[in-house]
């Protein structure tokens, strides 16, 4: 019985510290003053670890989601808000209609701010079994991978 109580005491140490908990517990007040920094208005934040960045998950004011990263530090690296079709900026709707993906499905829309970057709208595409991601910049020019 003592013996299958420490195994599992073990396992469990083993799961929490492999999952980072202890680390986005440590991390967390730099993190949050880095968010509320640059969202003073985010609210019922998620926050998780992937791969190696501390991700701040919430909706914005307009009920999109925005996803934040921060490096260890709470540097800001990237963030990424979600767009529907209808609130892009006409330039980026008008360069999406004229490209040869119009008639594919949009997955799903972003838009991606990177530290030292230019920013751009990120489509995710389908067409039967096919998915493609088209980046468009904020001037509205389709940037090739």
């Amino acid at each position: 019985m003592k013996l299958n109580l420490v195994f599992k005491i073990l396992f469990f140490s083993t799961v929490f510290s492999f999952c980072g908990i202890n680390y986005i517990n440590a991390q967390s007040e730099v993190h949050k003053k880095a968010l509320a920094k640059k969202y003073p208005d985010a609210t019922r934040v998620e926050w998780e670890i992937d791969d190696g960045y501390i991700e701040a998950e919430f909706f914005d004011t307009n009920y999109q989601k925005v996803k934040v990263e921060f490096d260890s530090k709470g540097n800001w690296v990237r963030t990424k808000t979600d767009v529907s079709y209808r609130n892009l900026p006409e330039s980026i709707k008008t360069t999406f209609k004229n490209s040869q993906y119009a008639d594919w499905k949009i997955d799903e829309i972003g838009f991606i701010e990177r530290l030292n970057h230019e920013s751009v709208y990120i489509f995710e595409l389908e067409k039967g079994e096919m998915e493609y991601k088209l980046l468009i910049s904020d001037e509205g020019t389709i940037i090739m991978p």
